[in-house]
Formats: C-alpha cells, sequence, structure tokens
C-alpha cells in the first residue's frame, strides 16, 4: 500500500512531467476548456453551377435556377446547425440569445452561401419554446456579405496579379503532381466537345459539364448514356484536381489559402492578447467547396479530409485554455465531414504537435502567412 508521502510525490512527478512536455491532461474531445471557435464551413446542396448546352436538364425547374441553394441544401444546413450547438453551444449566454458582443457571421456574397448562414444560425440560435414571445422559434441574426470584388477569404474573388500570373503559368506548364491529370483532361476534350454542344478546351470548360453531371446524379436525375465513359471516376477525379489546382504551388497556396488562414490567426491572436473587441467567442464564415480545400492544402492537411468536400461540411479552429502550453492557449482542429456528422474528425497540424499552442501554430504555418494581401498581389 502507498504511503500518502508516495502518493503526493507519484502526483508532483505527472504533473512534473505535463509542465515539462507540454502535455494536457485534457482530453482531445472535451470542449470544457473552450474560449473560442472559428467555423469555415461550405453551403448546402445547390443546382448545377453552369450547364452546358446540350445537357438534357438544360431547362430543368431548379428552384431558383442555376447555383441555388435547394431545399435539401437548406435541410442539411439546418442539420448541421443542430450538430454544431451540440458543440459549441456552452460558448452563448445562459438564456442561448444572440449578440453581437458573442457571435459573428460572414458571408461569400454568393446567395447560396448567405442562404445556407441563414439556415445553420436558425438551428445553431433556435431558442427555447418559452424564452421569445414570437410566432416562430427563430432569432433574427445579422450575416455580414463581402461584396466578390472584395473577397480573398471566402469567394477569393478579389482580383489579384501575381496569383493570375502564377496560375497562368501553372496552367501552361502544370507540375508533376498534376501532370497526369492534365494529360486526362485533354485526352477527354474531343469528346466532351462532341457531346456538350460547346468547345471544350481548358479545364474550367471541362469543369461546366463535370459539375453538372455531379449534381444530377446527386438529385436522382438519369444522365445521358454518353457520360458512362466519364462518370463517375473521371468527373470526380477532375473537380477534386481543378479544386486542389489553385493552390499546386506554395505561392498560390499563400495567396488563396493562406489569405484565409491569416484571417483566423488574427482573430485567435486577438483572443489571447484580450484585445478581440467585441470579446466575440463564436465565429461563422460561409464558403465554397473551394474556400475548404485551399485552407486544408495550405495548411498541409488535405490528406486527411477530401480535395471534393461534401455539402455543409465544417472546419473548426478550436481555442482551448491549456495551462501546459506556452502562452495558455491550445488549438485544435476538427472536421465535419457533411451535416450528418454529431462527433467530427480531431485533425492533426503538421509541425504543431498536440497539444498545439497558438504561438506555435503561428511558427509552423509562417509559410503561409499573409500580412498584407494587397501587396503580395502586385
Amino acid at each position: 500500500m502507498c504511503s500518502k508521502l508516495t502518493i503526493a510525490f507519484l502526483a508532483f512527478a505527472v504533473l512534473a512531467v505535463e509542465v515539462h512536455t507540454g502535455i494536457s491532461p485534457v482530453k482531445r474531445d472535451s470542449t470544457d476548456s473552450l474560449q473560442l471557435v472559428i467555423l469555415l464551413f461550405r453551403h448546402g446542396g445547390r443546382s448545377p453551377a453552369i450547364g452546358y448546352p446540350a445537357d438534357p436538364y438544360a431547362n430543368y425547374p431548379w428552384i431558383g435556377g442555376l447555383g441555388a441553394l435547394q431545399p435539401k441544401g437548406t435541410e442539411q444546413t439546418y442539420q448541421l446547425g443542430q450538430n454544431l450547438r451540440k458543440r459549441y453551444g456552452s460558448l452563448l449566454p445562459s438564456n442561448g440569445f444572440y449578440s453581437t458582443q458573442n457571435v459573428y457571421a460572414t458571408s461569400s456574397s454568393v446567395e447560396r452561401c448567405i442562404m445556407s448562414a441563414q439556415s445553420i444560425l436558425a438551428a445553431f440560435l433556435r431558442p427555447e419554446s418559452d424564452t421569445l414571445d414570437i410566432p416562430i422559434r427563430w432569432q433574427p441574426t445579422p450575416i455580414v456579405t463581402i461584396p466578390a470584388k472584395d473577397d480573398y477569404i471566402l469567394q477569393q474573388s478579389r482580383p489579384c496579379n501575381k496569383f493570375n500570373q502564377e496560375y497562368g503559368r501553372f496552367m501552361m506548364s502544370p507540375t508533376a503532381e498534376f501532370q497526369p491529370l492534365n494529360n486526362e483532361f485533354i485526352s477527354q476534350y474531343d469528346y466532351l466537345s462532341k457531346h456538350a454542344g460547346f468547345t471544350v478546351n481548358s479545364w474550367m470548360t471541362a469543369f461546366a459539364i463535370y459539375d453538372a453531371l455531379i449534381v444530377e446524379n446527386q438529385n436522382g436525375l438519369a444522365l445521358p448514356g454518353w457520360s458512362n465513359s466519364v462518370f463517375p471516376d473521371i468527373a470526380v477525379r477532375a473537380y477534386g484536381g481543378l479544386l486542389r489546382s489553385f493552390t499546386s504551388t506554395p505561392a498560390l497556396k499563400q495567396l488563396k489559402g493562406g489569405a484565409t488562414f491569416t484571417e483566423f490567426l488574427k482573430i485567435m491572436k486577438s483572443k489571447q492578447a484580450k484585445t478581440l473587441s467585441p470579446d466575440r467567442s463564436i465565429f461563422f464564415y460561409s464558403g465554397h467547396d473551394l474556400t475548404q480545400v485551399s485552407l486544408l492544402d495550405a495548411m498541409g492537411m488535405l490528406d486527411q479530409t477530401t480535395d471534393l468536400p461534401e455539402y455543409a461540411s465544417a472546419v473548426a479552429f478550436e481555442l482551448h485554455q491549456n495551462p501546459y502550453v506556452a502562452g495558455g492557449l491550445e488549438v485544435r482542429m476538427v472536421y465535419y465531414k457533411n451535416w450528418t456528422v454529431e462527433n467530427p474528425q480531431q485533425l492533426s497540424i503538421p509541425g504543431c504537435a498536440a497539444p498545439c499552442a497558438l504561438n506555435q501554430l503561428e511558427a509552423s504555418m509562417q509559410a503561409i502567412i499573409l500580412d498584407n494581401y494587397d501587396a503580395a498581389c502586385a
């Protein structure tokens, strides 16, 4: 039997090891120590983005037209909001009410992203039945939209000469990683042109066809017979490859995913410095599949997720109080594969073994941090 002195010594030894190594006794999936969360999610299910002339569903009555959030997408994002509430609801005031001092939501200016944000927030901030004297259980919540001409974080459409030059060079001479995909793209151009009703001569023109095939299949529509040779394998591979191509070089990684990462890092550093004003704890960012792929690829984490994110998927940066790491704040990242996930996947951050201190995260991602977007684009 151990003496009290022995037990005390063992407890001290364990604490000493934890302090020395930075190992925290807090469970990795616990949210008890959570101080702040930043959520980047993809919109819900949509109609085809562009379409093509010979599409048998060119006149299909998609609700809202092309590129629009569909009712199924509203349901998906609402369910994602419910699951996010289960994990992050403790950051809300005890009455669950929205406050500008506590919650911030921003969106790409694309309508499907704005509507998805509305749906997620309707679920995340759904009041209890006896808390509000209104006809429906819903709280109006402001969503800040970023104009396309200014957006380098979500839609990533702000003009950038450096990006255009770098991406143009890549398209003229793809890197070794992308050369097989480029050859596959090119080998399909004549076949696609023959059946699509227009000239296919680039990755983007091929994308218009592949996207339509993928979305139409998701909605239970029978695809034309000619598509059997390109769908699903080539279409899915090409779609994911196109998304990855936007971060195919170190410079592109910084200009795309790095811009988004830098935005999130600034928020977390302000929280640590106690200069965040208002001192919010929940941030929502409503974006696209490209936003998610660019961020994770730039961070070297895409191999843990996918280059073809599902609808209503989400990446979360969690900031936890942890006295066992330098600066007292630990960063964790989790991934919601889609709207059905209740317990998200824990992600490993390259160069920042768990527990990952915020200052170590910054050091490990120094290559993609973008202090001034316009200067970098000049």
